[in-house]
């Protein structure tokens, strides 16, 4: 069950993070410790009760590319096309545009989080990568909760 009050500071830097990118959708996946139960733990902008319910998997969806690459990964109607219809998050919550990063986790049975943000009219560019990059490393960085960032890959 995602709960609202449960990581209250990383609820917030999510929320402003989808007000500076203009983003409809936000979700935030936390490991639970055991390998293969990563679950959407924080959404904002949801439409969908759906998200409670989705596990993680390596290599399916965005945030499945992200925690089997390790890498930012996006999608657009230019960019992996099909993953449009293939992302559970993307056809759960209609989104036309995802980014999904990695966040480094400062703990040592989990590796990384995953930052997912959706845009349901506009299309996500290049650009919007950088910006999201430079916000992480503003934000997200001064939480205690997370290690290094260095824009693309966990450090």
């Amino acid at each position: 069950m995602i709960l609202k009050n449960e990581y209250p500071e990383i609820r917030l830097e999510a929320e402003c993070l989808v007000s500076r990118t203009h983003s409809d959708f936000a979700a935030i996946a936390l490991p639970s410790g055991s390998f293969g139960k990563m679950k959407w733990d924080i959404v904002i902008g949801s439409r969908s009760d759906r998200l409670e319910r989705m596990k993680i998997k390596p290599g399916i969806g965005l945030g499945g590319m992200v925690l089997r690459h390790g890498m930012i990964y996006m999608v657009n109607h230019n960019q992996h096309p099909s993953m449009r219809k293939e992302c559970p998050v993307m056809l759960a919550e209609k989104l036309e545009s995802g980014m999904a990063f990695p966040l480094p986790l400062l703990s040592a049975e989990s590796s990384c989080g995953v930052l997912l943000l959706g845009r349901r009219t506009d299309m996500y560019m290049e650009e919007d990568i950088a910006g999201v990059q430079l916000l992480l490393a503003e934000k997200l960085l001064k939480s205690r909760c997370f290690g290094r960032y260095d824009g693309t890959t966990i450090q």
